[in-house]
């Protein structure tokens, strides 16, 4: 179980899962089998140690790994059930480098901007002062200033 960590990627010797560097992002990173969210740096490491780690196979509640999925996977805002579905699942693939035109909604829920999905409501831009905004390890766009200011 090796992961290799650079600036901008994350891969491991035992999926084919890789965490990017998100474009035009400076702290995003995009995590293949978590399609559509932009995580931290820290969240992204958490998310590929479990892709690692699930790749083993004969994982149940009672294997000695399953405490260490269930925290990974609370971190990670998912249930261990879910989160092995997840990262046992082959990476996504994206098949145009080109955006898809619209805004995300029922009709079109994932835009993608080189290849990469686009959180909605994102525009492109998040928010960073010292710490990236997060919740649950997810960065979250800049909020819109109030009228007025």
């Amino acid at each position: 179980m090796t992961l290799t960590i650079t600036d901008h990627l994350m891969t491991s010797d035992h999926t084919a899962h890789t965490a990017r560097l998100a474009p035009g992002h400076q702290h995003a990173w995009h995590v293949s089998w978590l399609p559509g969210q932009l995580l931290d740096r820290n969240t992204a490491t958490t998310a590929m140690i479990f892709a690692d780690t699930a790749a083993t196979t004969g994982l149940h509640p009672g294997h000695r790994l399953w405490p260490h999925l269930q925290g990974w996977a609370a971190e990670l805002g998912l249930t261990t059930p879910d989160a092995i579905t997840r990262a046992s699942g082959p990476p996504e693939k994206t098949s145009s480098q080109e955006p898809r035109t619209g805004t995300p909604g029922p009709e079109n829920p994932r835009l993608l901007l080189n290849g990469q999905p686009v959180m909605e409501g994102d525009g492109g831009q998040l928010a960073y002062d010292a710490e990236p905004h997060t919740k649950a390890g997810c960065l979250l766009p800049d909020p819109e200033p109030e009228a007025g200011q």
